[in-house]
Protein backbone atom coordinates (compact mmCIF):
# COMPACT_ATOMS: atom_id res chain seq x y z
CA UNK A 1 0.00 0.00 0.00
CA UNK A 2 1.38 3.55 -0.89
CA UNK A 3 2.33 5.24 2.30
CA UNK A 4 2.65 2.83 4.52
CA UNK A 5 6.13 3.40 5.35
CA UNK A 6 4.81 6.67 6.19
CA UNK A 7 3.68 5.71 9.57
CA UNK A 8 1.02 8.09 9.41
CA UNK A 9 -2.05 5.64 9.09
CA UNK A 10 -3.85 8.22 7.10
CA UNK A 11 -3.16 6.77 4.13
CA UNK A 12 -6.64 5.78 2.07
CA UNK A 13 -5.04 4.56 -1.08
CA UNK A 14 -5.13 1.28 -2.43
CA UNK A 15 -2.26 1.52 -5.29
CA UNK A 16 1.28 0.27 -4.64
CA UNK A 17 3.97 1.79 -5.25
CA UNK A 18 7.19 3.16 -3.89
CA UNK A 19 7.81 5.76 -6.58
CA UNK A 20 7.38 9.45 -5.38
CA UNK A 21 4.18 10.98 -6.68
CA UNK A 22 5.00 13.29 -9.55
CA UNK A 23 0.69 14.05 -10.78
CA UNK A 24 -0.81 15.19 -7.71
CA UNK A 25 -4.69 16.40 -7.29
CA UNK A 26 -5.13 18.33 -4.23
CA UNK A 27 -8.34 18.61 -2.60
CA UNK A 28 -7.62 20.77 0.41
CA UNK A 29 -6.49 24.12 0.09
CA UNK A 30 -3.88 23.83 3.42
CA UNK A 31 -2.17 20.75 1.12
CA UNK A 32 -1.80 22.54 -2.02
CA UNK A 33 -0.34 25.30 0.04
CA UNK A 34 1.92 23.32 1.73
CA UNK A 35 2.94 21.28 -1.51
CA UNK A 36 4.20 24.42 -3.17
CA UNK A 37 6.14 25.52 -0.01
CA UNK A 38 8.16 22.31 -0.21
CA UNK A 39 8.83 22.55 -3.46
CA UNK A 40 6.33 20.53 -5.14
CA UNK A 41 3.43 22.96 -6.11
CA UNK A 42 4.56 21.60 -10.02
CA UNK A 43 3.51 17.89 -9.71
CA UNK A 44 -0.27 19.59 -8.61
CA UNK A 45 -2.44 18.27 -12.07
CA UNK A 46 -5.72 19.41 -10.15
CA UNK A 47 -6.96 21.07 -7.37
CA UNK A 48 -9.92 22.20 -5.45
CA UNK A 49 -11.95 25.72 -6.32
CA UNK A 50 -10.90 26.95 -3.08
CA UNK A 51 -7.42 26.08 -3.52
CA UNK A 52 -6.38 30.04 -4.54
CA UNK A 53 -2.99 30.57 -2.88
CA UNK A 54 -0.25 30.63 -3.38
CA UNK A 55 -0.94 32.41 -6.75
CA UNK A 56 0.59 29.92 -8.81
CA UNK A 57 -2.13 27.42 -7.55
CA UNK A 58 -4.71 29.33 -9.80
CA UNK A 59 -3.07 27.94 -12.67
CA UNK A 60 -3.28 23.85 -11.58
CA UNK A 61 -6.90 23.02 -13.28
CA UNK A 62 -10.08 23.05 -10.77
CA UNK A 63 -11.53 19.72 -10.03
CA UNK A 64 -14.48 20.95 -8.30
CA UNK A 65 -15.16 21.08 -4.59
CA UNK A 66 -12.76 18.96 -2.11
CA UNK A 67 -15.25 18.48 0.41
CA UNK A 68 -17.76 16.44 -1.96
CA UNK A 69 -15.34 15.03 -4.61
CA UNK A 70 -16.05 14.83 -8.36
CA UNK A 71 -14.34 11.98 -8.77
CA UNK A 72 -14.57 11.79 -12.56
CA UNK A 73 -12.75 15.08 -13.12
CA UNK A 74 -10.28 13.86 -9.81
CA UNK A 75 -9.84 10.72 -12.29
CA UNK A 76 -9.75 13.11 -15.68
CA UNK A 77 -7.24 14.84 -14.05
CA UNK A 78 -4.96 11.28 -14.24
CA UNK A 79 -3.18 11.60 -10.69
CA UNK A 80 -1.18 9.11 -9.13
CA UNK A 81 -1.45 10.40 -5.90
CA UNK A 82 -4.64 12.08 -4.79
CA UNK A 83 -4.55 14.41 -1.07
CA UNK A 84 -7.91 14.82 0.76
CA UNK A 85 -8.53 16.12 4.16
CA UNK A 86 -9.74 13.03 6.43
CA UNK A 87 -13.77 13.18 6.75
CA UNK A 88 -16.13 10.55 6.44
CA UNK A 89 -17.28 11.52 3.10
CA UNK A 90 -13.36 12.15 2.00
CA UNK A 91 -12.68 8.28 3.40
CA UNK A 92 -15.28 7.30 0.96
CA UNK A 93 -14.11 8.64 -1.94
CA UNK A 94 -10.08 7.68 -1.02
CA UNK A 95 -11.81 3.98 -1.11
CA UNK A 96 -13.31 4.29 -4.32
CA UNK A 97 -10.23 6.24 -5.64
CA UNK A 98 -8.30 3.43 -4.26
CA UNK A 99 -10.37 0.39 -6.21
CA UNK A 100 -9.47 2.48 -9.62
CA UNK A 101 -5.94 2.08 -8.76
CA UNK A 102 -5.33 5.77 -7.82
CA UNK A 103 -3.34 5.81 -4.35
CA UNK A 104 -4.99 9.03 -2.22
CA UNK A 105 -4.02 9.97 1.06
CA UNK A 106 -6.38 11.11 3.73
CA UNK A 107 -4.56 14.15 6.28
CA UNK A 108 -6.28 15.24 8.96
CA UNK A 109 -6.01 18.99 8.83
CA UNK A 110 -8.14 19.54 12.21
CA UNK A 111 -5.13 21.45 14.63
CA UNK A 112 -2.20 23.75 13.99
CA UNK A 113 0.16 20.26 14.97
CA UNK A 114 -1.79 18.27 12.08
CA UNK A 115 0.05 20.77 9.47
CA UNK A 116 3.03 19.89 10.78
CA UNK A 117 2.65 15.98 10.44
CA UNK A 118 1.44 16.64 6.91
CA UNK A 119 4.36 18.50 5.96
CA UNK A 120 6.74 15.62 6.91
CA UNK A 121 4.29 13.17 4.90
CA UNK A 122 3.87 15.15 1.96
CA UNK A 123 7.82 15.45 1.88
CA UNK A 124 8.16 11.60 2.21
CA UNK A 125 5.83 11.07 -0.58
CA UNK A 126 7.25 13.66 -3.04
CA UNK A 127 10.59 13.00 -2.49
CA UNK A 128 10.81 15.98 -0.83
CA UNK A 129 11.63 15.31 2.73
CA UNK A 130 14.03 17.66 3.27
CA UNK A 131 12.00 20.25 2.49
CA UNK A 132 9.27 18.70 4.38
CA UNK A 133 10.80 18.16 7.13
CA UNK A 134 12.16 21.45 7.21
CA UNK A 135 9.13 23.40 7.14
CA UNK A 136 7.31 20.45 9.93
CA UNK A 137 9.96 21.82 11.87
CA UNK A 138 9.34 25.40 11.25
CA UNK A 139 5.52 25.18 11.89
CA UNK A 140 6.61 23.28 15.42
CA UNK A 141 9.08 25.99 16.60
CA UNK A 142 6.37 28.74 15.75
CA UNK A 143 3.58 26.56 17.92
CA UNK A 144 6.48 26.01 20.67
CA UNK A 145 6.66 29.26 21.29
CA UNK A 146 5.08 31.49 23.38
CA UNK A 147 1.66 33.22 22.62
CA UNK A 148 2.02 37.04 23.05
CA UNK A 149 -0.07 38.23 25.93
CA UNK A 150 -2.35 40.91 23.48
CA UNK A 151 -4.88 40.69 26.05
CA UNK A 152 -7.00 40.02 23.83
CA UNK A 153 -9.35 37.10 22.73
CA UNK A 154 -9.78 35.81 19.07
CA UNK A 155 -12.07 33.50 17.09
CA UNK A 156 -12.32 33.45 13.44
CA UNK A 157 -15.27 32.54 11.79
CA UNK A 158 -14.60 30.05 9.15
CA UNK A 159 -17.79 29.94 7.60
CA UNK A 160 -21.26 31.81 8.16
CA UNK A 161 -23.89 28.51 7.43
CA UNK A 162 -23.62 26.87 9.72
CA UNK A 163 -21.34 29.11 11.96
CA UNK A 164 -17.98 27.06 12.40
CA UNK A 165 -15.38 29.26 14.62
CA UNK A 166 -11.93 28.99 14.86
CA UNK A 167 -10.95 29.31 18.45
CA UNK A 168 -12.31 28.81 22.08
Amino acid sequence: VLLAACGTGDHGGRAASAAPAHRIVSLSPAVTELLFAIGAGDRMVGRTTWCDYPPDARLVPSVGDGLSPDLEAVVAARPDLVVLYRSARNEAAADQLGRMGIAALLLPQDRLEDLANAARTLGRVTDRQSAGDSLANAIARVLAAPAPALGLRIAVVAWDNPPMVIGA
